[in-house]
């Protein structure tokens, strides 16, 4: 009995042992089981985040090709009528009105694509701060002539000069706020005030429009947000203009800030790093008027290579064109040219495949300046046209300024390039 009792009291240890262990292992297997589960589903939703993510992409980049193209035939014919001597009065207004519906509907297509694309690198370059501010305000000065309003820009002499900064950033900050400015005053006018110190670059933005009440300047960067988003509403606009500028301030390590009374006006302070540099020499060359070149457009567009054909023949430049990319490379092989204009996205041959067969060619064909001309608008566009071996990179739409100052650009880069290959 005793024997009994300790063999009893053995399998009550051993089943006091087992059961604990039967139910962590149980409920072990039954873990891993659900992890591996949660594990294939987080892998299953990361792969359709990566899908979901490239189809975005390609989604901008087509939607980037397909919107400038047509964009281009509207501002570039719109540039060129607006300079022809043949109009009355009307038709320049009809077509500065034309082109101007024409480079809102770019503005707005940038914008959004910048929104959509989120913080690209920060790219800093030598620039000359009053050449860039003058352009940069250029549309909202003209915005407030048209509007009969004043327009005041002062530049304080420490901040004049060369300055290093993202060109494009600063030039998106000072157009979204200064139009802004322009856009919601009725009477009365919009200053601008730059001025220095230290590295730090300080810019104010004043108006005498409407200003905004507390509700609104509570959300005034956030993206989307319109003051007026009623059917009712007087004034256009996305509501991505401010929050690009609170986005592009950030990225060049400065802040933007608003202090506004409603209908007494508003005023944007931005503030960003921009230390002072040595002036870029620039070269001296002969104007490309003054130039008789021989140009290859190649663009599978009809419309366009018309477009640049009455560009360049207003610089007085012979031209020939081609189709494709295969055509473009027969020409090249079978004439000297002084530059061509390559197209990216054709057919039977595309404008970087082109491109690389021209570099593959003999002396002196496979020396001659490419100008990648293209709706392929995207920063990374602009890095393959390079990487293809082309010396320059323009976007659609295409003026006649534009095309001048990029071919321009494009020829120095063509002479850098054949220095160091013969060096």
């Amino acid at each position: 009995m005793r024997q009994m009792n300790v063999f009893h009291l053995f399998l009550l240890c051993v089943v006091g042992s087992v059961l604990p262990i039967t139910t962590l292992s149980t409920e072990r297997r039954r873990l891993t089981a659900r992890l591996r589960t949660r594990t294939a589903a987080a892998l299953d939703a990361l792969a359709r985040a990566k899908r979901a993510d490239e189809a975005k992409s390609r989604f901008l980049a087509l939607m980037s090709h397909e919107m400038r193209t047509p964009l281009t035939g509207v501002t570039g014919y719109a540039d060129l009528l607006s300079r022809s001597t043949s109009l009355d009065a009307e038709g320049h207004r009809q077509v500065n009105a034309v082109r101007q519906c024409g480079e809102s509907m770019l503005r707005l297509v940038e914008d959004l694509l910048e929104i959509s694309r989120g913080g690209d690198e920060v790219v800093l370059k030598p620039a000359d701060l009053r050449a860039l501010i003058q352009d940069a305000v250029a549309p909202a000065r003209e915005w407030a002539e048209v509007r009969g309003l004043t327009f005041d820009l002062h530049i304080a002499p420490e901040a004049e000069g060369w300055v290093l900064t993202d060109m494009r950033r600063l030039r998106q900050i000072l157009h979204h706020l200064t139009l802004n400015a322009s856009k919601f005053t009725s009477h009365g006018g919009v200053g601008v005030m730059v001025d220095r110190t230290d590295d730090r670059l300080r810019i104010a933005v004043s108006d005498t429009g409407c200003g905004m009440d507390a509700e609104t300047l509570a959300g005034v960067f956030r993206l989307f947000e319109q003051a007026d988003a009623s059917t009712s509403r007087a004034h256009e606009g996305a509501g991505v203009g401010l929050a690009l500028a609170k986005s592009h301030a950030e990225r060049l390590n400065g802040t933007i800030a608003v202090e506004s009374v409603q209908w007494q006006g508003s005023t944007f302070t931005v503030e960003i790093e921009a230390p002072v540099v040595v002036p870029v020499e620039t070269e001296s060359g002969a104007p490309l008027d003054s130039r008789r070149m021989k140009v290859l457009i190649v663009d599978d567009h009809p419309a366009n290579r018309d477009l640049l054909r009455i560009m360049l023949q207003a610089a007085d430049c012979d031209t020939a064109e081609a189709c494709d990319g295969r055509e473009a490379v027969n020409a090249a092989s079978a004439e000297a040219f002084d530059l061509i204009l390559m197209d990216v996205r054709m057919p039977v041959m595309d404008g970087l495949a082109a491109t690389r067969a021209i570099r593959a060619l003999a002396d002196p064909a496979s020396r001659t300046p490419i100008l990648a001309v293209t709706a392929e608008a995207m920063p990374e566009d602009a890095a393959r046209c390079l990487s293809a071996g082309m010396d320059g990179h323009l976007a659609k739409p295409v003026t006649q300024a534009k095309l001048y100052a990029a071919i321009d650009e494009t020829l120095s880069a063509a002479a850098s390039r054949l220095d160091a290959q013969a060096a």
